[in-house]
């Protein structure tokens, strides 16, 4: 895929900060997984994924992009969902 130079210099300049943000995500969800016995995955969204999302008009801004980071925890049964939730809730901000 061609980049353009311009979403290559963007995400450049914010990839730095997907180190500390993963770090400290990481840190946070993973202590809290394996303590509950719960599984967690985690990716940082490709520069090529990326450019084709905004080449193809889902994002228009970069403060649009919601999701250059995700994680998951995945638990054994719906009953932790809400336990979970709420320990989401009190760690981070919507």
């Amino acid at each position: 895929m061609i980049i353009p130079p311009h979403i290559q210099q963007k995400f450049s300049d914010v990839e730095p900060y997907f180190d500390i943000l993963r770090d400290n995500l990481r840190s946070t969800l993973l202590t809290y997984c394996e303590r509950n016995g719960f599984a967690f995955t985690y990716r940082v969204k490709s520069l090529d994924s990326l450019t084709e999302k905004i080449e193809t008009g889902r994002y228009k801004r970069w403060t649009d992009i919601d999701d250059l980071i995700a994680c998951t925890i995945i638990i054994p049964t719906l009953r932790y969902e809400d336990e979970v939730l709420t320990f989401l809730d009190n760690t981070f901000s919507r």
